[in-house]
C-alpha cells in the first residue's frame, strides 16, 4: 500500500514507522526526496549516509573497495559506513541497478551487507523515481521487493517548497516564478499537461 504525504506528514509518519522497517520514497526527480531525508536526520542529530545505486559503478559502495596489495583481497569498508554509528542510510535510485538488487534489498531489511552491520536503531530509506515518469530507463520494481517496504509517495505543497527555498536562500527570481507559476510544482497536475509546458517554455520547476 503506498501512502502519499506532503513533507510535514513525512516527518509525523517518521516517528510512527519502527526504525527497522526500511521506507521507499517515490517522487519526480528534484522534488526533494534526499533533502528532505537528510534534513530530518540532522533535525534528529543523526548520522545521514547517501548511497547512489545507478550503475555498477556504485556497487563498490555496497562491497567496499578491493585492496589486492596483500596475498589475498581485502575489502576496505564502504565510504559512508560507519561502525557503531545510528545511521540513516538512503540508497538513491535503488530501481535503476537490477545486478545488485539483491545485495541492496538485504541492506534494506536486514540493515546488514557481508559482514556490515548498521547500529540498533539505523533505518534505511530507499528513493526512486516513478516507472510512469519515463526517465533514464526507470524500472518498477518487483511487487516482492515492494512489500517489504514502507512506500510513500513524496508530494511536497508548493508552500512547503516555498519555505524550504527562503530558508536556503534562493535567488529571488526562483521564488517569484513559483508564486506566479504555482502550477508548476502542482503534484496534482495531469502529466501530459506538464510534459507539454516543458516542451513549449523549455522550462522544468524542479
Amino acid at each position: 500500500i503506498m501512502r502519499r504525504c506532503t513533507v510535514a506528514q513525512f516527518y509525523e509518519l517518521i516517528d510512527i514507522i519502527p526504525t527497522w522497517k526500511p521506507i521507499l520514497l517515490i517522487g519526480d526527480t528534484g522534488i526533494g526526496k534526499t533533502t528532505i531525508v537528510k534534513k530530518q536526520s540532522e533535525q534528529k542529530g543523526r548520522y545521514f549516509a547517501y548511497c547512489p545505486c545507478m550503475s555498477t559503478a556504485e556497487t563498490v559502495n555496497l562491497t567496499g573497495i578491493p585492496d589486492v596489495s596483500g596475498d589475498h583481497t581485502v575489502y576496505k569498508p564502504m565510504e559512508w559506513y560507519k561502525p557503531g554509528v545510528v545511521t540513516d542510510l538512503l540508497l538513491d535510485e535503488i530501481n535503476r541497478n537490477e545486478y545488485i538488487i539483491n545485495a541492496l534489498m538485504e541492506l534494506a531489511v536486514d540493515q546488514h551487507i557481508g559482514s556490515a552491520q548498521l547500529a540498533p536503531g539505523s533505518r534505511v530509506f530507499a528513493a526512486m523515481n516513478p516507472s510512469s515518469a519515463n526517465q533514464y530507463m526507470v524500472k518498477e520494481l518487483e511487487l516482492s521487493h515492494m512489500r517489504r517496504f514502507c512506500v510513500i509517495e513524496l508530494a511536497p505543497t508548493v508552500d512547503e517548497w516555498l519555505l524550504f527555498a527562503k530558508e536556503e536562500n534562493c535567488h529571488p527570481a526562483i521564488l517569484k516564478f513559483i508564486n506566479d507559476h504555482r502550477e508548476a510544482l502542482d503534484p496534482d497536475e495531469d502529466p501530459a499537461v506538464r510534459r507539454e509546458r516543458r516542451y513549449y517554455t523549455n522550462m522544468d520547476a524542479t
